[in-house]
């Protein structure tokens, strides 16, 4: 269910492209970071100064093996290395005039952000119906 709430930030992030009448790729072939990985995705035509938009969401576990001694440390650590990583807050606020500029609606860029909103709260749920429903998580405080 981890990916499925990736999953879902990137068709938002795709969707919104469209939106703003730029045709966009997932998951693009031929490209690789230094570490072998794919991108999530890319732009099919210039974003910025001629160069086309390439972007890899982050959805950052406190479960998973690479947060772990970050998560203990206190609470929301994961949360605060993960935006410290990330200049996420200013491709969105970009995107969404792009898409207010293309289509016209003022609450575009609202619009966008309750649609990420939605997809990791949805995300979230599954991950805590699924916890509940393996019995690896209980609500019990006893």
């Amino acid at each position: 269910m981890r990916f499925h709430r990736h999953a879902a930030i990137n068709d938002v992030l795709h969707r919104a492209l469209s939106s703003a009448g730029i045709p966009s790729c997932l998951e693009p072939s031929g490209l690789s970071r230094s570490d072998g990985k794919r991108p999530d995705g890319l732009t099919l035509v210039p974003w910025e100064r001629g160069k086309p938009l390439v972007w890899d969401a982050t959805v950052p576990d406190t479960l998973a093996p690479s947060y772990r001694s970050v998560a203990v440390s206190n609470s929301g650590a994961v949360a605060a290395l993960a935006e410290s990583k990330k200049t996420s807050k200013s491709f969105i606020k970009s995107l969404g005039r792009k898409i207010r500029f293309y289509s016209g609606d003022v609450n575009a860029g609202q619009y966008l952000m309750q649609c990420l909103s939605v997809a990791i709260q949805r995300g979230n749920a599954a991950l805590i119906t699924d916890a509940l429903h393996s019995g690896s998580l209980s609500l019990s405080p006893f």
